[in-house]
């Protein structure tokens, strides 16, 4: 490439932590700084694809040939930019090591100037930002008090079930739980045992959330709820049962304010392999109606939907 741009730039490129080259219209390297040397160097690159004169557009398009989604991107993102059909170019790529995850940002934008006619790519390591971007996602949707899942997950989480249900027709089952008598109890013990009172009932509930397609969350207050994929009646009787038996076996005094001598709860539970016009609002409706029906029962029980011509059909 031209003198201009070494003369002023060369060294400024040198001293970055990113990886930097400068290609030409036919994507020959013209110029790559110290980082992108010593990047494939450290990672096993192939020299002759990274060293000066080496076809960088030649070798995404090797890799796409191959199979790499993200080589496809970048070579024909870069074909785009070279044929000035866009004005920059920018792709996060993960670019994982045998011991490190890691995630990278690659902006390509033409030279101007007296280097005009050729273009600078940038690979810059954003490992940290994706993490810390991933641990306020995690933050946005989880519960403070008890790190269940909070209701926007839940939301999220039952829609996006119940459409997987319809198109694989197969059942699916909801469980609201609600704890007995918890209003009386945060005002007997005090807020912070009705607190610890909430985070051992969640731990106990979680336990039953098995399968990567299950999914135990704070519903609101001191109900929580239970997804349970590819499941139907029997099988999510059977883990509400459990549930109601693990809350007992907690033991957690309630001091008589309830049936007995320790914290129970209540279950409603709709269990159904879901047609088309099914909404999940209608399953929250239904194992809410259930729910209400456990506690007219006495609590400490649980009750089933059972199904009033809902544009479904009740599990088995």
């Amino acid at each position: 490439m031209n003198a201009t741009f070494a003369d002023h730039y060369r060294d400024a490129l040198d001293g970055l932590p990113q990886q930097i080259a400068v290609i030409n219209g036919s994507g020959n390297l013209a110029w790559v700084n110290k980082a992108w040397h010593s990047f494939s160097a450290d990672n096993e690159g192939d020299e002759e694809r990274t060293c000066v004169s080496a076809n960088y557009l030649e070798a995404c398009e090797s890799a796409t040939e191959a199979g790499d989604e993200s080589a496809a991107e970048v070579y024909h993102g870069l074909k785009r930019l070279i044929a000035g059909q866009s004005n920059d170019f920018y792709y996060e790529y993960p670019c994982h090591s045998p011991v490190e995850i890691r995630w990278f940002l690659m902006r390509a934008k033409p030279l101007s100037g007296d280097s005009k006619g050729y273009w600078i790519i940038s690979h810059e390591n954003i490992t940290e930002r994706r993490f810390a971007e991933a641990r306020l996602e995690k933050l946005a949707v989880t519960d403070s008090l008890t790190s269940l899942p909070n209701r926007r997950r839940f939301d999220d989480f039952l829609e996006a079930e119940l459409r997987r249900s319809q198109r694989a027709s197969q059942f699916l089952s909801l469980i609201l739980l609600d704890i007995d008598h918890f209003k009386a109890y945060n005002d007997h013990y005090g807020h912070v045992e009705g607190d610890a009172c909430l985070q051992k009932v969640a731990q106990s509930i979680s336990a039953a959330a098995r399968r990567p397609s299950d999914l135990a969350a704070r519903y609101g207050g001191e109900e929580f709820a239970l997804v349970l994929s590819q499941t139907g009646k029997e099988g999510a009787i059977r883990i509400a049962e459990a549930v109601l038996r693990g809350i007992r076996d907690l033991e957690i005094p309630n001091e008589g304010l309830g049936p007995g001598n320790f914290v129970t709860a209540s279950i409603g539970l709709v269990a159904a392999r879901p047609d088309r016009t099914l909404q999940s609002s209608n399953l929250v409706s239904q194992a809410d109606e259930a729910l209400y029906q456990s506690k007219e029962n006495g609590r400490d029980t649980l009750t089933v939907y059972e199904e009033r011509a809902m544009g479904h059909r009740s599990a088995p």
